[in-house]
């Protein structure tokens, strides 16, 4: 049985976290993925003063959902302000009564990456959080980031399954590349149309994508962690705030009668 399924409010990027919270409750989602990606999306950011941190509790509770997870996606090994953030969003994560921070996998030197993910390990201990790799960049797939968390020997650095961003990045199948998977922390239920390098990423359920069978394979696995469900569109964006309430309603409705 699955944790429940969530959402990334980045989809409503350009809106209030109010409308985004708002509309997420309404729709029928418990879990929300708060999103704080620098430069990106920052409904939510390390730097935010614990007032700040309060109001997004109370817009929580007032919306009657819980955080499934915390998006921090930054280069982590681009410049030490990008390293700061992502080191000061996991203690974030544990105030917003999350216990995973999804994060790209950086780019980079191979052994400073494995290094750096030793020191976010040892940060990651003492706040009893996960950090999920994300597939993206030179480490686009599962096998890759599972090869570099084994080698890292990490214990809570962990894998964000992305099942459309395989697929985008390196041209991978993802049931053959989730299959082999021991390191699942988290998966983001993405759908998606084309094929490598093209960026269209719909309501799940409107893509080409066999989420039938990645639901049947996660069972297989006994994987009990969320279904987080990722719209990003075309590179034009949504068409309007309707479009996005509707395509987040349709994950909604299509994961919820996957997984009956």
């Amino acid at each position: 049985m699955f944790e429940g399924i969530s959402i990334n409010c980045a989809c409503f990027k350009g809106y209030s976290l109010e409308t985004a919270l708002q509309s997420i409750s309404e729709l029928g989602y418990k879990y929300v993925e708060l999103a704080g990606m620098k430069d990106y999306c920052e409904f939510v950011s390390p730097l935010m003063k614990d007032e700040a941190v309060s109001y997004v509790k109370h817009l929580l509770k007032l919306n009657q959902l819980q955080v499934s997870a915390l998006s921090a996606h930054v280069d982590y090994l681009a410049d030490p302000e990008s390293l700061q953030w992502l080191e000061k969003s996991i203690p974030l994560a544990t105030k917003l009564g999350a216990n995973i921070v999804i994060t790209s996998p950086g780019e980079g030197d191979y052994d400073h990456r494995l290094e750096t993910l030793n020191s976010l390990d040892s940060i990651c201990r003492v706040y009893g959080v996960t950090l999920a790799l994300e597939p993206h960049g030179s480490l686009c797939s599962g096998s890759l980031l599972q090869e570099a968390i084994d080698k890292a020997n990490t214990s809570n650095v962990k894998i964000n399954y992305d099942i459309a961003n395989v697929g985008f990045f390196g041209g991978y199948n993802p049931l053959d590349d989730l299959a082999p998977l021991t390191h699942l922390a988290y998966v983001h239920l993405k759908d998606h149309i084309g094929g490598k390098g093209i960026w269209n990423f719909p309501a799940a359920g409107k893509g080409e994508l066999p989420l039938p069978k990645i639901i049947n394979l996660l069972k297989d696995k006994g994987y009990q962690g969320y279904l987080s469900a990722e719209i990003e569109f075309t590179p034009d964006g949504p068409d309007s705030f309707e479009h996005i309430r509707d395509s987040a309603r349709i994950s909604f409705e299509y994961i919820t009668n996957l997984i009956k």
